[in-house]
């Protein structure tokens, strides 16, 4: 016998509750997935956040800097010193791309949403072109900003232990 609820015959609902269990299934084993990418990311959130809000007042300041070389001093300089930044590439609301380093293109890259607590949603991809290095790349999606930035970050891949002998002889 079947049942009508809501206009719905009850086979057709356990029809549909099937194809939505499957789905919710799939989506969850999708989750492990961003599992990698959150991690890799989550070290360097805040560094892109204030490296971003400088970007942004460097190309939009009133004070117009001598030159693109002038403006890519200032915008940079506060990238010198972080060894976990491995590129940074800045595009002006004019056109401009600025890089710091030489930046990896489009196609090396396969970026994920994902919600970064003080950002909002960011774009991450994993680069598989670094290795033993671990490197992420992040960027926000595309809007109306002053600057559009996008940004690598690598962990430095530790360099071999020195032996004791070639230590001494340093020392010396």
């Amino acid at each position: 016998m079947e049942l009508e609820i809501c206009g719905l015959r009850a086979k057709a609902q356990c029809v549909l509750l099937t194809l939505l269990a499957g789905s919710c299934l799939s989506a969850c084993s999708e989750q492990p997935a961003l599992a990698p990418v959150i991690d890799a990311a989550t070290p360097h959130l805040a560094a892109f956040e204030r490296f971003e809000r400088w970007a942004e007042r460097c190309v939009s300041s009133d004070v117009r800097l001598g030159g693109v070389q002038a403006l890519r001093e200032t915008l940079f300089a506060p990238l010198r010193r972080d060894r976990t930044v491995a590129w940074a590439e800045v595009q002006a609301q004019d056109g401009r791309v600025l890089p710091y380093r030489t930046p990896l293109g489009d196609a090396a890259l396969s970026f994920v949403p994902i919600e970064a607590p003080a950002l909002g949603r960011v774009l991450v991809a994993l680069c598989e072109q670094c290795k033993p290095a671990e490197c992420v790349v992040i960027e926000r999606p595309k809007a109306k900003r002053a600057a559009q930035v996008r940004m690598g970050f690598c962990k430095p891949v530790s360099e071999p232990q020195a032996s004791a002998k070639e230590s001494r002889q340093r020392s010396r």
